[in-house]
């Protein structure tokens, strides 16, 4: 799962936003003519609390872009920080669960999705994100989820969550009809019998259809794949 995630967040998210927290200077750097480096900027919690005082006075257009340049600012100069990282992506979370401008950005989902690698119960996690109307959009979002389901074995409601990213219409539509092609071939290289792999590809299809759909339970389908929005 890990692998197939990583290459469809590179694929989508690889731009670094642009913003004046990029002047905080590295733990192992001075302040420039400022003569030198806070002893304060080797503790994680004080930068924080420089943060917040910064993000109060911001009056520019993209908060979500400050959060960006502070979160990589982090991850460079604390990576064995954990925790940190962690509590981090909840208030990332949480500042932004509710601003309906980046649910679909894949900057905030990309971030979901690093906050999602820390939750017990994955699946309820994409629920709450899907609920929420964040990564509908997305295909970052049904990709990931179908691959935790396809890891846990649950190849038809995996197969419902692809299914449902393609009639919402998420973006990049590539991606997703591309990653939904390799699982359809997954399933069929592991679970169709020898002799139906080598049968006719109409055949093929209608049999993993039937896998993927027909011995799914409805009551469960619905719990794993929400209304649409």
């Amino acid at each position: 799962m890990a692998g197939r995630l990583a290459n469809a967040l590179r694929a989508v998210c690889g731009c670094a936003g642009d913003s004046n927290w990029r002047r905080l200077p590295a733990r192992d750097a001075s302040w420039g003519a400022a003569g030198p480096r806070p002893l304060a900027m080797d503790n994680a919690e004080n930068v924080f609390q420089m943060f917040e005082a910064h993000m109060r006075s911001y009056r520019g257009d993209d908060p979500l872009g400050e959060w960006e340049s502070y979160m990589q600012w982090v991850e460079e100069n604390f990576p064995e920080n954990k925790e940190y990282l962690t509590t981090l992506l909840e208030h990332l979370m949480k500042a932004f669960l509710n601003d309906k401008r980046y649910h679909n950005d894949p900057r905030f989902i990309n971030y979901c999705l690093k906050f999602a690698e820390y939750n017990s119960d994955l699946h309820q996690f994409f629920e709450f994100l899907y609920n929420h109307g964040i990564g509908t959009l997305s295909s970052l979002l049904y990709v990931s989820w179908a691959s935790h389901l396809e890891g846990q074995g649950e190849l038809q409601h995996a197969s419902a969550v692809f299914r449902r990213g393609i009639q919402n219409q998420a973006e990049p539509k590539d991606l997703l009809q591309q990653q939904y092609r390799l699982f359809q071939a997954r399933v069929t290289e592991t679970h169709l019998p020898a002799q139906a792999r080598n049968s006719e590809p109409l055949h093929n299809a209608q049999i993993l259809n039937q896998m993927t759909t027909s011995k799914s339970n409805p009551g469960n389908n619905s719990a794993c794949v929400p209304k649409n929005q």
